[in-house]
């Protein structure tokens, strides 16, 4: 196994990985996880809120955010004084494409970039991923200027890159073949 895969050094949970490059060093992250069915309604607004200001307007991408997939997905949210800044879904196995696990809808609040959020909000996904050490490899569908990030956590790219949604994207793999699940407890909250 490679040293950088989607459980070890790879996956940045020590502190030193947490630590912002900017002022909000000080803010501290509440994060929540719910399936669908437990998601409290006001999170659940405030989730498709996040992403359609990301992926609709930000970027400037027309398209169908609620894609029916919501309800069969595990959530994962961070808050900061009670406000949302950051999601992801986790897909269950199979609903992407058959034979992988997979995340996607990774949004960070525009205001919260570059602090560290976004690299504990994936570790976070990836530690439920992880939980069920089936082996099953984890296929995603990264934009392309994301490709080292996701490659920081042991993904590696599959293909060229394709454009989805007037977005270049690249698909990209980590395979967690005889690996073992790296512990939140080594992260700060």
């Amino acid at each position: 196994m490679a040293s950088n895969s989607c459980y070890d050094s790879g996956c940045p949970l020590k502190d030193s990985d947490e630590t912002p490059d900017d002022s909000r060093s000080d803010d501290v992250v509440a994060w929540q996880e719910w399936s669908f069915a437990t998601m409290p309604i006001e999170h659940l607004y405030a989730a498709i809120t996040l992403r359609e200001s990301i992926f609709v307007v930000e970027q400037d991408v027309p398209y169908l955010d609620a894609d029916g997939r919501d309800p069969l997905c595990h959530h994962i949210a961070g808050f900061v004084d009670d406000q949302l800044v950051a999601y992801l879904r986790v897909l269950p196995k199979g609903l992407f494409e058959p034979g992988f696990h997979s995340f996607g809808r990774v949004v960070v609040h525009r205001s919260r970039r570059h602090a560290g959020i976004g690299r504990q909000l994936v570790a976070r996904g990836l530690a439920y991923i992880n939980q069920r050490q089936d082996g099953v490899p984890i296929k995603i569908s990264s934009q392309l200027y994301l490709k080292d990030f996701y490659g920081s956590f042991g993904f590696e790219p599959r293909g060229e890159p394709y454009i989805e949604d007037r977005i270049l994207h690249i698909e990209m793999v980590c395979d967690r073949s005889g690996a073992t699940a790296p512990s939140l407890s080594r992260r700060r909250q």
